[in-house]
């Protein structure tokens, strides 16, 4: 918010977030069967990579939101876009389930992971061609414990906050 660059970060973040999984899908094919190790710290520091850039495409994304989707509709729009990506990876998991089933054993792999980059990369390029409106002065920051203070004496959202704290844990 301070750099009034978050469209920048955002295509940034949300190119490196996505791109990485296509070395992450290619892993099988560029080291070879012979050395395990290689393959799964070569996996593991792509996850890693691509787990580092989401929040940061995550978080200008919603300020960016914030400028385009007027407060009145806001949750109305979270709410349809969450049921559409729902319904979207309910289909695509059974979708790969199949894929992964009648492809032969690393090829599955491959196809499976190149095709969720290529998407995921496609689906940042859409914004490339989208305007957003230019970022508006905000009022100054919250200080943090006074805002601390007011979230938790609030006890209906401590309550939420408890009930997701234990849905999770369990």
């Amino acid at each position: 918010e301070k750099t009034h660059r978050r469209f920048k970060l955002f295509l940034i973040s949300g190119f490196l977030q996505r791109g990485v999984w296509i070395p992450f899908a290619l892993v099988p094919l560029m080291i070879p069967m012979s050395q395990p190790q290689l393959r799964l710290w070569a996996a593991v520091i792509l996850a890693i990579a691509s787990a580092c850039m989401g929040p940061a495409m995550n978080v200008s994304f919603y300020s960016l939101l914030n400028d385009c989707v007027p407060m009145r509709i806001r949750g109305r729009y979270l709410a349809t876009r969450s049921k559409i990506s729902t319904i979207v990876g309910f289909v695509m998991g059974i979708v790969t389930g199949i894929l992964l089933d009648a492809l032969p054993p690393f090829t599955n792999y491959v196809v499976v992971f190149l095709i969720a980059a290529v998407f995921g990369l496609f689906d940042m390029c859409c914004y490339l061609f989208t305007k957003f409106p230019e970022m508006k002065p905000g009022p100054p920051p919250p200080r943090l414990w006074p805002m601390l203070k007011a979230v938790l004496a609030d006890r209906k959202y401590m309550r939420i906050v408890l009930a997701l704290t234990c849905w999770f844990f369990s």
